[in-house]
């Protein structure tokens, strides 16, 4: 998950990955002028509008709404409420905005446009390859203290389609159409 110090961003090679629109739809919501937040520690002083970061909320159809969070900062294709997105288009970069110790992305379906006030929605990805779990959440926590090296059993891995990962799966996607 890194290779460096915990508290500089260098340390994460995916930080600024493309993030992906998951299916068609306009944009309904989008924050993009928070700043990052050194990872490490929870940051204090955000209001609770400011948890989920720089994000942006699709509308997929069906009363489902995809959030991506804790996006960099800026706007890497001058999106707009109301502007349509195809499935795999780019829409933001992750990053570490927001309430959040490292970076990551968080993503959910809910089932309106207002993060905090949604309900969170059951979904499943059409493919993906399970490369293996994490053996033990522990070593995510004792990850926060400095590059540990993860245990990854790979029993169990393989391709999968029409599924949701579970907690600890270390997952591989294909590439964007």
């Amino acid at each position: 998950m890194m290779t460096g110090p915990p508290t500089d961003l260098a340390s994460y090679p995916y930080v600024g990955a493309d993030v992906l629109a998951v299916a068609d739809g306009p944009v309904v919501g989008l924050v993009d002028d928070l700043p990052m937040q050194p990872p490490g520690a929870n940051p204090s002083g955000l209001s609770l509008a400011e948890y989920g970061g720089n994000h942006v909320v699709k509308d997929i159809g069906g009363g489902r709404y995809a959030f991506y969070a804790h996006l960099q900062p800026g706007n890497p294709r001058n999106l707009a409420v109301g502007q349509q997105l195809r499935r795999g288009q780019v829409l933001g970069k992750l990053g570490n905005s927001g309430n959040t110790s490292a970076p990551h992305l968080h993503f959910h379906v809910m089932d309106r446009t207002d993060p905090l006030a949604a309900n969170g929605l059951p979904f499943e990805f059409d493919t993906f390859t399970v490369e293996g779990r994490v053996t033990s959440d522990e070593s995510i926590v004792q990850g926060s203290e400095g590059p540990v090296p993860f245990q990854i059993d790979r029993a169990g891995a393989g391709p999968r389609t029409n599924e949701s990962p579970l907690i600890l799966d270390v997952m591989g996607y294909p590439p964007a159409p």
